[in-house]
């Protein structure tokens, strides 16, 4: 439960009671995430006085505030229209007018649309102290031991590579069974995800090229947990691969 609550006007303010040992203290942006509730007595720092929620494009970089709701970003004018199935099968409307960016980020899961997407164009996480500049795949490969950095006040990523997302769901606008998120740049780099299962996208394919895609995918599924549905996903990942790939072509 929530013990202590802190709204300070300053993100020094906010770095000092985060770095606090004692009690707990996390982030509060947009609240759909401590609102499920942790198993101990901690703290919250409210985010909203620190001007985060802003977006800015500029040239071939767009850099997004932490505390963007997810319809802010949904509606932005900048923002490449791939991004917007993927944020509307991330979450629901009510969700996404409460939803901040960063909070979805580090709530999400292997299932996760937005998370696949920004992972698949090579998005970096901006962290405070330092404005450190991260990628958010190296982020979330030590995520649950992640000490280099307090707060992410905000995301950004490159407007040059071409999203493509395809998946398989139940209904339209649904969050996805299985995902397919490709990021392709003019020089012919390619980066491809893979959404389904643990604890994040899986970054299956970043090279010069797409070569190798079908035996990255097997790789890939090869390390999924015991389940009977493993045959059913490898096999709709090669064709949603297939599919992607095809519209690069």
């Amino acid at each position: 439960m929530i013990v202590e609550y802190n709204r300070p006007e300053t993100i020094e303010g906010a770095l000092k009671l985060l770095a606090r040992k004692t009690p707990k203290t996390l982030p509060l942006g947009g609240g759909t995430v401590l609102s499920h509730g942790m198993p101990d007595n901690y703290a919250v720092v409210d985010l909203q006085n620190l001007k985060l929620n802003n977006i800015e494009a500029d040239g071939q970089l767009i850099q997004i505030g932490a505390l963007v709701t997810l319809t802010q970003l949904l509606e932005f004018s900048g923002l490449p229209v791939s991004f917007r199935e993927v944020i509307k099968r991330e979450a629901n409307h009510n969700i996404r007018n409460q939803a901040s960016l960063a909070g979805t980020i580090v709530g999400s899961d292997g299932k996760s649309s937005l998370t696949g997407a920004l992972l698949a164009v090579d998005a970096r996480l901006i962290w405070e102290p330092g404005k450190k500049k991260v990628g958010i795949g190296n982020w979330l490969s030590v995520r649950r031991n992640w000490n280099d950095g307090l707060l992410i006040t905000g995301v950004e990523f490159s407007l040059i590579p071409n999203l493509e997302f395809t998946c398989v769901s139940r209904t339209p606008f649904e969050q996805p069974l299985v995902y397919v998120a490709a990021g392709k740049w003019l020089s012919g780099r390619t980066r491809l995800v893979i959404g389904e299962w643990g604890s994040a996208p899986i970054l299956v394919l970043d090279g010069p090229n797409a070569d190798g895609a079908d035996r990255a995918v097997q790789i890939a599924c090869s390390q999924l947990p015991p389940s009977t549905q493993n045959e059913y996903i490898t096999v709709t990942a090669k064709t949603l691969i297939d599919r992607i790939l095809e519209i690069h072509s």
